[in-house]
């Protein structure tokens, strides 16, 4: 059966419709720190085509997933690089977004394949050449999950594995994943 489109149908909708020379998208689980808007100039300043912001617990200031310290780091198609990009925060430039056809609607929420839509435009943009930037000054809270239903955190973090999986596969051959 035909999947509906989730998140990313609707991020593609919001991105045509865009005027501005750079998009930015957040989840909207996630709430901004005062500073995002100078953590985003810092780095819309440079020659990347996506930066993807640092996910903090709000309760405990800590990292939303280890591998987002306080480094900016630029991405490419190695797996522990990606790591650091969460879809929670994503900016592009609207130019190379629209290159690589923005987000694959066949990943995130609501899609076939439930995660990695995130990982999957990093990689389809260092295919075309195009840098990426894991960039720790723009900052987002989001709580932590842990009193969540723990058949419901399973299933989440089943659904984000499946299309990670879905797209090591897909790319393999194609960036160095």
């Amino acid at each position: 059966a035909p999947f509906q489109a989730g998140q990313e149908g609707l991020s593609a909708a919001g991105a045509r419709a865009a005027r501005n020379e750079l998009l930015v998208f957040i989840d909207d689980d996630i709430w901004l720190d005062n500073h995002f808007v100078t953590g985003l100039q810092k780095y819309a300043k440079s020659d990347v085509a996506a930066i993807c912001g640092r996910i903090l617990i709000p309760t405990e200031r800590v990292p939303y997933a280890r591998v987002q310290d306080d480094r900016a780091v630029l991405i490419n198609g190695f797996i522990g690089r990606l790591k650091r990009c969460l879809g929670g925060i994503m900016a592009f430039q609207k130019a190379a977004f629209d290159r690589v056809k923005g987000f694959d609607e066949m990943f995130g929420i609501g899609a076939q394949y439930g995660g990695a839509e995130d990982i999957d435009i990093v990689l389809r943009l260092c295919h075309k050449g195009y840098k990426a930037l894991y960039g720790p000054a723009m900052i987002g809270y989001h709580t932590r999950e842990a009193g969540d239903d723990i058949r419901e955190y399973l299933a989440k973090i089943y659904l984000y594995g499946q299309g990670e999986g879905a797209v090591r596969e897909d790319r393999q051959g194609h960036v160095d994943v």
